[in-house]
C-alpha cells in the first residue's frame, strides 16, 4: 500500500467518525444526558405556631361565649325562737284577754299552767278550732281580732295536740278519783268524758258544756284535795 492510499484511508475514517459525532449530538440532544432533578424551592413561610389549647390545624377556635352566673336565690331563714321573755309576755297577755272574755285562766302570771292551758283549749272548743292548749302569739292575735262567741261545736271532735292530750288526762284522772266515770282515761274527749263533766258540772252548779275549761280545773283541784292540778305525760 503507497502513502497516498493510507492517507486517503485515514480521511475517509476521520469524515466517518465526525458525521458520527454530527448524528449523535444534532439529532439526538438528549441522548447521553443523564436527568437530574432539582430540589423544589423551600417555603421562606414558617407556619404559625399554635398557641396551648388551640386545633392542631392550626385554626383559633372562638372563645366560648360566657354564661352569666345567676346567683342562687338564699332561703329565707328560719325565724328566731321567742326569747323566754317574749313567751312570757304573749302568756300573760293570752291570760288577761281570755279573762275579759269569760274564759278563767288563773292569775296573770305569764306562766302556762294546767288552768291556763285548759282555759285556751275551752276558747278552742267554742270556736271549733283544733285543740292545742297552747298560748301562741297566733292565738294572741285571734283572741283580740275576733271577740264575739260561736255557737259550740256539735261536730266530730277536732284534732288536738300532744298538750291537750296531756291536760284530757289530767281531767279523766281527777273525775276518776271524785266517783265519776269518765271511761278510758286515754287522753281524748269521748262521749264517756263528755257525760262525766256534764255531770260534775251539775252536781257543782257550773253551766254544762262537757268540755275542758279553766273553771273545770279549778273546781276538780279543789275538791281533790291537791290544791293544784299537774298535767301528767
Amino acid at each position: 500500500m503507497t502513502a497516498t492510499t493510507m492517507k486517503l484511508g485515514l480521511a475517509a475514517f476521520a469524515a466517518l467518525g465526525a458525521a458520527a459525532l454530527v448524528n449523535i449530538t444534532m439529532l439526538q440532544p438528549n441522548a447521553g444526558r443523564v436527568a437530574v432533578s432539582r430540589p423544589a424551592a423551600q417555603s421562606t413561610v414558617k407556619p404559625q405556631q399554635a398557641a396551648p389549647g388551640e386545633a392542631r390545624s392550626g385554626a383559633r377556635s372562638a372563645p366560648a361565649a360566657e354564661t352569666p352566673t345567676v346567683p342562687a336565690a338564699a332561703a329565707p331563714a328560719p325565724p328566731a325562737p321567742p326569747t323566754p321573755s317574749a313567751t312570757t309576755d304573749v302568756t300573760r297577755a293570752i291570760q288577761r284577754e281570755l279573762k275579759d272574755r269569760g274564759y278563767d285562766a288563773g292569775t296573770p302570771d305569764g306562766q302556762p299552767g294546767l288552768m291556763t292551758r285548759a282555759a285556751i283549749m275551752a276558747y278552742e272548743h267554742d270556736r271549733n278550732l283544733p285543740l292545742t292548749a297552747e298560748p301562741t302569739p297566733q292565738l294572741l292575735k285571734l283572741i283580740v281580732m275576733n271577740t264575739s262567741l260561736t255557737a259550740a261545736r256539735t261536730g266530730p271532735t277536732l284534732e288536738q295536740s300532744v298538750q291537750a292530750t296531756h291536760v284530757i288526762r289530767t281531767v279523766q284522772q281527777s273525775l276518776v278519783t271524785l266517783g265519776y266515770a269518765p271511761g278510758k282515761v286515754d287522753g281524748r274527749l269521748g262521749d264517756d268524758t263528755v257525760r262525766a263533766i256534764r255531770d260534775f258540772e251539775l252536781d257543782q252548779g257550773l253551766p254544762e258544756t262537757g268540755r275542758v275549761s279553766g273553771q273545770l280545773v279549778a273546781r276538780l283541784s279543789r275538791l281533790a284535795g291537791q290544791g293544784r292540778l299537774n298535767s301528767t305525760r
